[in-house]
């Protein structure tokens, strides 16, 4: 990601003044949920994971913390965990949110 300061901040096509180049990516988070929150894995991770009760309804059962600041990473961390949960038919989605 490049992140660009402008002489006039609401013209895009202004001259640059400065240039930042971020490797990472934006700033995010990203979450695993098992949905419904009734479903027996849903309940054995609130006992033994410290899973959460989710916004949207069912249970946050990973909290991507890892990757420093990268929204990327983490969401591709997410899908890979929650793809792992589907292949064993646990009803696992992914949810994200720039920072």
């Amino acid at each position: 990601m490049r992140v660009v300061q402008r002489i006039d901040v609401l013209d895009d096509k202004s001259p640059a003044v400065q240039t930042w180049d971020v490797p990472d990516g934006v700033c995010g988070f990203a979450w695993v949920v098992v949905k419904p929150g009734t479903h027996s894995f849903a309940k054995w991770a609130a006992k033994n994971l410290d899973a959460t009760k989710d916004y949207y309804g069912g249970v946050t059962v990973k909290w991507v913390g890892e990757f420093n600041q990268s929204m990327q990473r983490k969401i591709e961390y997410a899908r890979a965990f929650a793809s792992v949960l589907n292949k064993h038919n646990v009803p696992a989605s992914v949810r994200d949110r720039i920072d």
